[in-house]
């Protein structure tokens, strides 16, 4: 409230390369599958350290989260830069909440204009003709990838006790 009411504020001092492990182990790893934490590291050390690494938490500014966005879109799709925003709003979020910045550098950065892509599907006959020269397990994977829309790793990470045959429904 004091801060709000202009008080002084003075930020905790820590760099970007220190505040994101920390943010990984106190955050998100309790609140990610293991997956996504192995996605949020890879992104930290091979994306944002190389960007803002030796910078102080408080010394990133929205320019430079801009630029990272620019020059980012270089070589990777719309989709996977606003994927690191995403990532990086939540992590200078909980460095504002943590007494490590006053205000959240990307907080008004707005999403990159994705292209709408037409999606590609197999029509009945297609269906048909796959699963007439699918061979077992495949077979029934595609079969029920077809039939219930189920993802990959829905498909794969299915156990026996998720399916109910007396009610014919599979729980993911």
């Amino acid at each position: 409230a004091r801060i709000n009411q202009g008080a002084y504020f003075e930020p905790k001092e820590i760099f970007f390369e220190d505040f994101a492990p920390k943010w990984l182990e106190d955050y998100a790893a309790m609140r990610v599958k293991p997956s996504t934490l192995r996605h949020y590291r890879d992104s930290i050390r091979c994306h944002f350290n190389p960007a803002f690494g030796k910078m102080p938490l408080t010394k990133i500014h929205e320019t430079d989260i801009r630029r990272f966005i620019v020059k980012t879109l270089q070589t990777r799709q719309p989709k996977t830069v606003n994927n690191f925003l995403v990532l990086l709003k939540t992590m200078f979020k909980l460095g504002k909440r943590w007494g490590y910045l006053r205000e959240n550098p990307a907080w008004d950065i707005e999403h990159v204009r994705e292209d709408h892509k037409e999606m590609d599907f197999l029509t009945p006959d297609e269906v048909r003709l796959l699963l007439k020269h699918a061979d077992e397990p495949c077979r029934t994977v595609i079969q029920l990838a077809v039939m219930t829309g189920m993802r990959r790793g829905e498909i794969f990470g299915l156990q026996w006790g998720d399916i109910d045959w007396h009610n014919n429904t599979i729980h993911v």
